[in-house]
């Protein structure tokens, strides 16, 4: 087969959206050229290409297409790019030919590291075939609300309950009056994410520039996230990222991002579920990797919700989903570099393309 691999431009914007809405469906996120421009148009720098990989048959057609974006990455004491992929897939008559893992190959070859997050079954074979290594994140949940959950056809059932504190919440300690809100990009978070302490504890991760984070958060053109600090002594010590999903329907706040030093973690924890506790939410969830948080997730009744009927509770509400996965995997793929403890990684929901507008 005569094909050529190459990366989109935005001149082609046209011919992409076409393939997409024959692909996936003319109302799928992948067919709205504001979130197009914003995934792959914007970041890092803006540019006459999308960050797509293309694949083109010999008269010129598009058969194929993988998304991806190109972070900045600490990893532990360097900083290297990491090419972070997102959307894999080839026109249905063509998917035996191999053209999936030609994409795949292509973009190995960008970065030293490579990584992508929600597989579905087909996709994690060709890329562990590749030699890629890859895990579920955990996902730990407060439940608010079982009665409302339990409403649902599918759900009523579940062995479920409303988390409890191990420990009792403590609001009256010194970091009271120093858990906020912010609506823009404190110039101290530079600071914080910087600092030897965090790049320590979070060694293998996405860099939290000023930058990124304005693109990924802040100045997100289609969802409005809710972002919180916790400060000390005028220097932040905690930092979350949340999104409010599922409207009336089945009201939830989701942890998107989560960074903190180990003496505020449990406050500023204990903090959010506080705040969002008489907000009508059923439940708060948050999937991250490695062993990070562990201790203070538990202590404040959070569940892991990959066991028991737990791992039953929904993943996807726009719209609402009650049979679909309720996971998310996650894959990597380092080049040229010692192996890596698994462990180290550290990423979230708000990695990759698993927060999606829609």
């Amino acid at each position: 087969m005569d094909i050529k691999i190459r990366f989109l431009q935005k001149s082609e914007e046209e011919k992409l959206l076409d393939f997409n809405r024959d692909n996936y469906g003319p109302s799928h996120i992948l067919t709205d050229p504001k979130y197009i421009h914003w995934q792959f148009g914007e970041f890092p720098l803006a540019n006459n290409n999308f960050s797509i990989l293309g694949v083109f048959s010999g008269g010129g057609s598009l058969i194929g297409v993988f998304g991806m974006t190109v972070l900045k990455f600490n990893y532990f004491n360097a900083k290297i790019n990491c090419t972070s992929l997102a959307n894999l897939i080839v026109k249905k008559d063509l998917r035996n030919f191999g053209l999936g893992y030609l994409l795949l190959r292509e973009a190995e070859k960008i970065s030293p590291l490579a990584c992508d997050h929600g597989l579905n079954e087909d996709a994690m074979k060709l890329f562990t075939g590749r030699g890629w290594r890859g895990f579920n994140l955990n996902r730990y949940v407060f439940i608010y609300n079982v009665s409302s959950i339990k409403k649902f056809d599918g759900l009523k059932d579940l062995k479920i309950t409303n988390s409890e504190a191990l420990e009792n919440l403590d609001y009256e300690n010194k970091y009271s009056d120093n858990f906020k809100k912010i609506d823009s990009f404190d110039n101290r978070l530079n600071v914080f994410f910087n600092s030897e302490n965090m790049l320590k504890k979070y060694p293998l991760s996405v860099e939290r520039s000023e930058a990124y984070l304005n693109w990924r958060y802040f100045k997100h053109p289609l969802i409005n996230y809710e972002i919180f600090i916790l400060t000390s002594e005028n220097l932040i010590k905690s930092f979350a990222v949340i999104r409010r999903e599922g409207g009336g329907e089945f009201p939830v706040a989701r942890i998107i991002d989560f960074i903190s030093f180990d003496e505020t973690e449990k406050f500023f924890l204990e903090s959010l579920i506080n705040y969002f506790k008489n907000q009508n939410i059923y439940f708060i969830d948050y999937f991250f990797s490695g062993d990070y948080h562990l201790n203070s997730l538990q202590k404040l009744g959070f569940v892991n919700c990959n066991k028991n009927y737990y791992k039953y509770l929904p993943n996807r509400f726009n719209p609402l989903d009650l049979k679909g996965k309720n996971f998310i995997n996650f894959v990597f793929k380092v080049n040229n570099k010692p192996r890596v403890d698994s462990k180290k990684w550290y990423t979230t929901k708000g990695g990759g393309d698993q927060d999606r507008a829609y």
